[in-house]
């Protein structure tokens, strides 16, 4: 639950949105997500050789497909339908000492 709420907080703030510190409130809305089944992909290959894939990725180059991937990857990234734009995303100062900013709760719950 930490990792939920600070890291939710702190995207708020890079957005310019009012942070939520009401547990109740976030429990609540985490209970409302509906996650769907992990469903393992079939055509997935685990490596046993590191270092021939790594010497098969340096032979091969990016074909179309490998872009038109990225452009469906870059489309699923975008936020626009949300009501937020590339611009509304500030940084944010890294504190340590104020414990009201998140930035330490967010590192131990990801740690």
């Amino acid at each position: 639950m930490l990792y939920i709420e600070s890291c939710a907080n702190l995207i708020a703030e890079t957005i310019g949105l009012q942070k939520v510190k009401d547990k109740a409130k976030i429990k609540k809305l985490v209970e409302e997500v509906k996650v769907p089944e992990f469903r393992p992909r079939q055509d997935a290959k685990i490596v046993v050789d590191p270092k021939a894939e790594e010497e098969k990725k340096q032979e091969d180059n990016a074909s179309a497909d490998d872009f038109a991937i990225l452009d469906e990857l870059k489309k699923q990234l975008d936020v626009t339908h949300i009501g937020v734009k590339s611009s509304d995303f500030h940084p944010a100062d890294f504190e340590k000492d104020d414990d009201t900013n998140y930035h330490i709760d967010y590192i131990h719950a990801a740690a």
